[in-house]
């Protein structure tokens, strides 16, 4: 198959890196996979050193419809049958892009749970222009038909982990040295962008504030861009010392080895990269009960699940957990087999593929 993804996002979040994921594993399988993208997209240019073919094009503003028909040119020439869309705006791009255009079929991943613009013009994007939607969780899911999006024309694919390269593994002792700390701490850790409104890094850094002093071997370790408030917020609560805020990492698996338990704070999700990757390397996870994070972590076997924007109830779940060396180990290893079974990334491509080939077998009909 010929797929075209386009994606707007400049920065490697959570949904550039599925996007980016889903292209390397098509393109394992023998798919002529291409990315259209902003012109200072990260994605872009990490797909260039790939070898992906990257097509950069305007997606805001009035240049989102000056663009359509550059873009209309480049499907039909490339002679494209899927195009994959990502988010609002490059969505739109590809409604356009498509009008009059046969033998193409579009589909959309939603990412998040935020719930669609009322109106005509939304239930025509969604469901009168869009062949299929990906729901990446049954949270997600539940926005779309709420929000009048037929459910036939939704399937829910979560997101994935490549469980080769995030494994179990030992404390890596070069990251332990770097980040000053030692294999005696116990530490508590988060990757996320840490600036975003849905993340609420702030909440785990009052949280921690409440453990500090009943666990001095602790520490709370922030991965991600985004974290010159929070180094604010451990000053006032007297745990700065306490704090590590490394920035973002390309590595990952390094960081992810030294945590000996992962939190994700979020205030909203549809599920969550950063968490799959975690239960991945079998780290015992805290998270709020919100969106389609319930579905990743099971309460009780794979971690524990607290309240949103509640740092006594999170301090609270934490230490619960600390508390239990045995139960933390379990949790790990479940949440390892669970990251095996339903998130790793070769079976959710296997299910996207099935969707794509769908589609070309209804056009072809």
């Amino acid at each position: 198959m010929r797929i075209l993804h386009i994606e707007r996002k400049k920065k490697l979040g959570g949904q550039p890196l599925r996007t980016l994921a889903e292209i390397e594993v098509l393109r394992q399988r023998g798919h002529d996979v291409s990315l259209a993208c902003s012109p200072d997209s990260m994605l872009g240019d990490r797909m260039e050193q790939a070898g992906v073919p990257v097509m950069r094009l305007r997606m805001s503003g009035a240049r989102l419809y000056t663009s359509a028909p550059r873009i209309r040119r480049h499907i039909v020439r490339g002679r494209f049958t899927i195009v994959h869309v990502h988010s609002a705006r490059d969505h739109l791009l590809g409604v356009l892009a498509l009008l009059g255009v046969r033998g193409v079929s579009l589909v959309r991943t939603k990412h998040n749970t935020v719930p669609l613009k009322r109106g005509v013009f939304s239930r025509l994007l969604y469901d009168g222009l869009t062949d299929r939607l990906i729901a990446v969780s049954g949270a997600t899911r539940d926005v779309l038909v709420a929000d009048g999006v037929t459910s036939d024309k939704i399937v829910v694919i979560p997101d994935a982990v490549d469980t080769r390269r995030f494994s179990p593994r030992p404390k890596q002792p070069r990251v332990l040295a770097e980040l000053g700390l030692s294999a005696e701490h116990f530490i508590v850790g988060c990757a996320a962008r840490l600036g975003s409104k849905s993340v609420q890094a702030r909440t785990l850094v009052r949280a921690f504030g409440k453990l500090a002093p009943r666990f001095r071997h602790a520490r709370l370790l922030l991965v991600g861009h985004g974290s010159e408030g929070l180094v604010e917020e451990a000053m006032k609560l007297g745990i700065s010392d306490r704090l590590i805020v490394p920035g973002f990492t390309e590595d990952m698996p390094a960081m992810l080895s030294v945590m000996d338990l992962f939190v994700q704070p979020n205030k909203k999700a549809g599920m969550g990269n950063a968490l799959l990757e975690a239960m991945a390397m079998a780290k015992p996870i805290v998270a709020t009960r919100v969106g389609g994070i319930p579905e990743a972590v099971v309460d009780g076997v794979t971690g524990r699940l607290c309240p949103p924007d509640d740092p006594g109830a999170m301090a609270d779940t934490i230490a619960a957990v600390i508390e239990d060396p045995k139960a933390l180990q379990e949790m790990g290893e479940k949440g390892r087999e669970r990251a095996e079974k339903l998130f790793d990334r070769e079976l959710v491509t296997d299910r996207i593929e099935r969707v794509y080939a769908q589609l070309v077998n209804e056009r072809s009909r």
